[in-house]
């Protein structure tokens, strides 16, 4: 059926993907100050040096047209995305459309694995921990590899004349270039991504089983 990319290589037949990153969080005022003022200028610039062009980050608040079916529009984005990174915190968790992000992506990575489509060393999923205490996350967190910002979880200018601003920056450039690697190594897109087993039904009521670290 032409469906199958040798593993951990990227196929050239990227038609279907428009964003090389789904970033999924909780709204809230100072998360998305750090989100949009802190940490995405950073991260999109070094993932760009990483990947050698430009690329397409897709955020709700920001890309999303107005009067259209936001849940319509966020389950399509979502199934053209090569990867998501996940911003964790406390109440990302206990959101509905988070975990419904993250689950569907899980989904999806499990089942790419099942094929033998990807590699047990690449994967969809990247997830960076914005803030804790981590004691009020799930206990299946506790096996995922974090990239944890808990120390950076800071917002204004002084922040940025800070030497540990100076520290995220290099934490942020070797971040970037692992999640570099996860999109060069996305395997092609196939039409699979947007039935609703992959992008709804069955992967919104699949529970999130991690399995090993880091390969979760």
């Amino acid at each position: 059926m032409g469906l199958v990319t040798p593993i951990g290589i990227n196929s050239q037949n990227s038609t279907m993907y428009e964003y090389e990153v789904f970033l999924s969080y909780k709204r809230g005022k100072i998360r998305e100050e750090w989100l949009h003022e802190i940490f995405k200028p950073l991260f999109e610039m070094q993932l760009e040096e990483s990947l050698g062009h430009r690329c397409n980050i897709f955020i709700d608040q920001k890309t999303i047209p107005p009067g259209v079916d936001w849940p319509d529009y966020l389950s399509e984005a979502l199934s053209k995305s090569k990867c998501l990174v996940a911003i964790l915190s406390p109440s990302y968790f206990g959101s509905e459309w988070c975990m419904k992000e993250f689950n569907a992506m899980h989904y999806r990575q499990t089942e790419l694995r099942k094929k033998k489509i990807l590699a047990k060393e690449y994967s969809v999923i990247v997830p960076f921990v914005k803030q804790g205490p981590m004691d009020v996350f799930p206990d299946f967190v506790d096996r995922i590899q974090l990239l944890d910002y808990s120390m950076f979880n800071k917002i204004g200018e002084a922040f940025k004349k800070s030497e540990l601003y100076l520290e995220m920056q290099g934490k942020i450039e070797r971040d970037a270039q692992q999640t570099a690697q996860m999109i060069k190594n996305a395997p092609a897109w196939l039409p699979e991504f947007e039935k609703m087993g992959w992008s709804e039904d069955q992967a919104l009521q699949t529970q999130v089983m991690i399995q090993s670290k880091p390969n979760f």
